[in-house]
C-alpha cells in the first residue's frame, strides 16, 4: 500500500492516475501498512520516514532549486514529471530479471559432483583418477552493470527471454563497483558482462579523468583475474543535454555533467579497452544530436534514458550478444 501525501489537489489526481496504471493501492492515511510513501519536498518529513525504513517518492516542483541525487541506498526517490515517476514505479514493482537462482544452482551442482565423484573414483596403482565430466549447468548468461541508467533498463522487455541479470545501482560509481563485484557480478558467473559507468563520479565527486580512468583499469583488472572466461564490454559514458529550452531537460538532474569532459574520458576509456584488450561500445555517438547533446527523444530528463533511446542501445548491444543477428529481439 501507498501513502500519498501531496497537498496541491491537480497533481494528486496526477498521482493517482498513475499508481491505478500499475494497479496499486493508495491512501492519505499514513500507516505501518504503507511501504512506500509519495509526498511533497519536505526536508522536516523525509528523515522520519527513511527512519521508518520506508521508502519514500518525493514530488519535486520546478520552482524548488537544487541539486537532488537519486539514492537508492537511503530509499529515497526524487521525480519531476509523470515519466520519471513511471520508471520509479516500474523498478520497485518490476519482477527481477536474476532469472537464474545460483546459490541453489551451487548446492544442486556441489550435491551432484559428489554424487559422481563417488561413482566414478577409482584406484589405479595406488592413485586416485577423477573421471567426473564438467557439468555445464547453464549456457550464457548476461550481466547488465552500472548505474541507475541501466538500473532502471527493464531488461526483460528489451530482451525477451534471454538470460539476462541486471545488476545496476542507481547512484553508483567506479569505487561501488569495484567493491561489489562478487554480489553484483561474481556470484552469477557470467559469460558476457556489460558496464555503464563513470556518469555519477563526474557528477558528484572531484575525481579528475586519469583516476576516473585508474578505477576502470582496477575494474578490468579485477574481473579478468576473478572470471577469466568472461567477456567484458565497456560501454563508453553516456551524453548529456544540458539545454533547458524544453520541457524534458531538467538542470538540476544534469548537474555539473558536461559534454565536454565525457568525451575526454571516452577517448582515455577507449584507448584502456585496446590497451587490455577489452571490447569498447561507442555508444555515445548513437546517441547524440547533431550538436553533440544527447537527443531529446532519447531522455526522460538530459540524463536518464528514454524508451526510445533504450531500444537504441538494445540493438546496439544485441550485435554483440548475437552477432549474427544485429535486431533485438522481441519484446513481450
Amino acid at each position: 500500500m501507498i501513502y500519498l501525501n501531496i497537498k496541491n489537489k491537480t497533481e494528486r489526481e496526477k498521482i493517482e492516475k498513475i499508481l491505478d496504471e500499475f494497479s496499486l493501492i493508495h491512501t492519505n492515511q499514513n500507516n505501518e501498512n504503507c511501504e512506500i510513501c509519495i509526498i511533497d519536498l519536505n526536508t522536516n518529513n523525509i528523515p522520519s520516514f527513511k527512519n521508518d525504513r520506508r521508502i519514500v517518492i518525493v514530488l519535486k516542483h520546478k520552482d524548488e532549486k537544487g541539486n537532488v541525487r537519486i539514492v537508492r541506498k537511503s530509499k529515497v526517490y526524487y521525480f519531476e514529471t509523470a515519466d520519471q515517476l513511471r520508471i520509479i514505479l516500474r523498478k520497485l514493482t518490476r519482477k527481477k530479471t536474476r532469472k537464474f537462482p545460483v546459490h541453489k544452482l551451487a548446492i544442486v551442482t556441489v550435491g551432484m559432483l559428489f554424487v559422481l565423484s563417488a561413482l566414478f573414483f577409482t584406484r589405479e596403482n595406488g592413485t586416485i583418477n577423477a573421471k567426473v565430466e564438467k557439468i555445464d549447468y547453464k549456457k550464457e548468461n548476461f550481466v547488465f552493470l552500472g548505474d541507475s541508467i541501466t538500473d532502471f533498463y527493464n531488461l526483460e522487455t528489451f530482451y525477451g527471454n534471454l538470460p539476462t541479470v541486471n545488476s545496476g545501482t542507481s547512484g553508483f560509481q567506479t569505487p561501488d563497483i569495484i567493491k561489489h563485484l562478487k554480489d553484483y557480478v561474481y556470484i552469477y558467473n557470467p559469460t558476457k558482462i556489460f558496464l555503464l559507468v563513470g556518469t555519477n563520479d563526474i557528477a558528484f565527486t572531484d575525481i579528475t579523468n586519469q583516476e576516473l580512468i585508474n578505477n576502470f583499469e582496477k575494474i578490468i583488472d579485477e574481473i579478468k583475474k576473478n572470471r577469466p572466461n568472461s567477456k567484458l564490454y565497456i560501454e563508453s559514458i553516456y551524453p548529456v543535454n544540458r539545454n533547458t529550452d524544453n520541457d524534458v531537460v531538467l538542470d538540476w538532474m544534469v548537474g555539473k555533467r558536461e559534454n565536454s569532459r565525457i568525451v575526454k574520458i571516452n577517448t582515455m576509456l577507449k584507448k584502456l579497452c585496446e590497451e587490455k584488450e577489452v571490447t569498447y561500445i561507442n555508444m555515445y555517438d548513437k546517441l547524440t544530436d547533431e550538436n553533440g547533446n544527447l537527443k531529446l527523444e532519447y531522455t526522460i530528463d538530459g540524463l536518464h534514458i528514454s524508451p526510445e533511446g533504450y531500444k537504441v542501445i538494445t540493438n546496439t548491444i544485441m550485435k554483440y550478444i548475437d552477432p549474427t543477428n544485429g535486431n533485438a529481439k522481441k519484446s513481450k
